[in-house]
């Protein structure tokens, strides 16, 4: 038998073997620790960002967010140099959390720059549920900028993964985002038929949040339609079962719905009733999107009211809120509404200006609709001047955006 200063050749190999296996994990060790240090990365740092992330929900629903305060916000934006470099580092769960919360502040780009990088993670490893979270959130972002059949494409992956391995709560949001997506198509039928589907699989599984949120959206749909007994007949049983299950969040919204029908019907004190229980609970509940959605509910009421006042000051309130949550999104819609109230009190030149607030935010987080709205504003404002030029100027963008 070979030996080698008198050590037996295969014990030989098995310790060189061991010292490859050695030299290749110190080498790991150093690359972590080097990544970490170039990047400033302590535990410190890690554990800021776990706790913040706790808030947030995966997957990401539009409904209940934004989910940090400012200050929060504050926080990660000191640390924002350094999540690049900690992108590699993170786990799928902060990867897609993070994405949410740039989502929410409308940045799309670098929310969508995490959540490519957790669907890249979440293809390598198999993990096909975490696939189909980042694909409908990818989705998302393709349908806030206007790119409806890019998102549904997103949306249909989604949907397929979701069949494959059995997701029937994941089948369901997919099918309610591709609904979502068809609604901003103007394409009803398809939406009601998406919805329905939604609505079966939610009531096939028991899951009441769900089939409370399916029958909400097709009451959305009906009110579209101008049908808002039907409507109402949706919400209502929404309603129900939000307060059945105890989903306090869900029950605002239900109300809020049945607020925008009675509105919708000229009924504006009841609709100003079902606002101010929907503001009621979500004040007390800390749901501060909800608090400002339903804010500016009630100032549109009080617009269509023709108290003026009274409109403007809960409008410049849910303008408040939105900021200090960062939901950049509510903050132009809130300031398109200040806008439409300087409109109807004939200041024009201040309307313009938050007019044009508005637009920028929009143009900013990509939110195409919103932009359109602005200009169609801005052109009437021009126009209301005795402007035509600028007006057209305005009109033609606007349509160019129609296209």
């Amino acid at each position: 038998m070979t030996t080698f200063l008198g050590i037996d050749a295969n014990v030989w190999v098995i310790i060189l073997t061991a010292i490859v296996v050695i030299e290749t994990l110190v080498l790991i060790f150093l690359t972590i620790k080097q990544r970490k240090s170039s990047s400033g990365i302590d535990p410190i740092t890690v554990g800021l960002f776990e706790k913040i992330l706790e808030k947030v929900p995966t997957p990401l629903n539009m409904k209940e967010g934004p989910f940090l305060l400012k200050e929060d916000i504050k926080k990660l934006e000191k640390k924002t140099p350094l999540i690049g470099e900690m992108k590699g580092l993170f786990d799928l769960n902060l990867l897609i959390k993070l994405g949410n919360i740039e989502y929410i502040q409308g940045n799309l780009q670098i929310a969508l720059t995490y959540f490519d990088e957790a669907l890249r993670k979440a293809r390598y490893i198999g993990d096909s549920k975490s696939s189909g979270i980042c694909l409908s959130s990818i989705g998302l972002i393709h349908k806030t900028k206007g790119d409806i059949d890019t998102a549904l494409r997103y949306y249909q992956e989604a949907l397929e993964i979701n069949r494959d391995i059995g997701y029937k709560e994941g089948e369901a949001i997919a099918l309610g985002n591709i609904g979502n997506a068809y609604r901003d198509k103007g394409d009803p039928d398809n939406t009601l038929r998406y919805y329905q589907e939604a609505l079966e699989i939610n009531r096939d599984i028991g899951n009441r949040k769900g089939e409370a949120i399916a029958l909400g959206n097709i009451g959305i749909v009906y009110r579209d339609r101008g049908d808002l007994d039907t409507a109402l007949r949706y919400y209502q049983e929404a309603l129900e079962i939000n307060r059945d299950i105890g989903n306090r969040k869900g029950e605002a919204i239900d109300l809020g719905n049945i607020g925008n029908a009675n509105r919708d019907k000229g009924d504006l004190n009841t609709a100003l009733s079902y606002y101010q229980e929907a503001l009621r609970i979500d004040r007390s509940t800390g749901h501060r999107k909800g608090e400002a959605t339903n804010l500016g509910n009630i100032g549109n009421t009080y617009l269509q009211k023709d108290d003026l006042d009274t409109a403007l000051k809960y409008y410049q309130e849910a303008l408040r809120i939105d900021r200090s949550t960062g939901y950049r999104k509510g903050e132009a819609i809130d300031l398109g509404n200040i806008g439409n109230t300087y409109l109807q009190k004939g200041d024009l030149n201040t309307a313009l200006r938050y007019y044009q607030e508005a637009l920028e935010i929009n143009r900013n987080i990509s939110n195409r609709k919103g932009e359109l709205l602005n200009l169609d504003s801005i052109a009437t404002i021009y126009e209301n001047k005795g402007d035509p030029d600028r007006a057209e100027k305005y009109q033609k963008e606007a349509n160019k955006l129609r296209k």
